[in-house]
């Protein structure tokens, strides 16, 4: 007994050591009329759902979201998503939208042989109920003000 639990804590170790590590965040355009405002990860998706807030003064028909992973090799758009989410001004909403596929961005970061990567999703594209439509073209703004440490190995 004492040899399985002695093999099962060293190869434990070994997956945590070698494994890789992908962190997970969102950005806010600074006049973007929807804000995320938290992330729920699924063992399938880092953005399994989001909690969504219209900051806007009228009705949102749909948003785009992008998912943009960076690592130190440099950063690429994984996943571009239009979602209908019918919200009024003010509104919040939990919304799933599967983005951010895991396995997906770890071999991604493989093949650029990286162990570690940051996904970011943002908000591109705002479809209002009017038909007109809000799309990214101000800077970023970092949401929160820093990126998640991803812990050196």
């Amino acid at each position: 007994m004492r040899v399985i639990a002695t093999i099962f804590f060293v190869l434990l170790i070994g997956t945590l050591l070698c494994g890789q590590q992908i962190a997970f965040t969102s950005r806010v355009h600074l006049q973007s009329p929807v804000v995320i405002t938290s992330i729920q990860e699924s063992k399938t998706y880092g953005f399994d759902s989001l909690m969504l807030h219209a900051d806007s003064g009228g009705p949102v028909r749909a948003v785009r979201f992008k998912v943009t992973f960076k690592t130190i090799a440099g950063e690429e758009i994984t996943d571009d998503r239009r979602v209908v989410v019918d919200m009024e001004p003010r509104d919040r909403k939990i919304v799933i939208v599967d983005l951010g596929h895991i396995e997906g961005l770890k071999q991604l970061a493989k093949s650029r042989q990286q162990k570690d990567g940051l996904a970011i999703i943002t908000v591109a594209a705002v479809e209002f109920q009017d038909g007109t439509v809000w799309e990214e073209s101000s800077p970023v703004q970092e949401m929160p003000v820093f990126d998640p440490v991803i812990p050196k190995k």
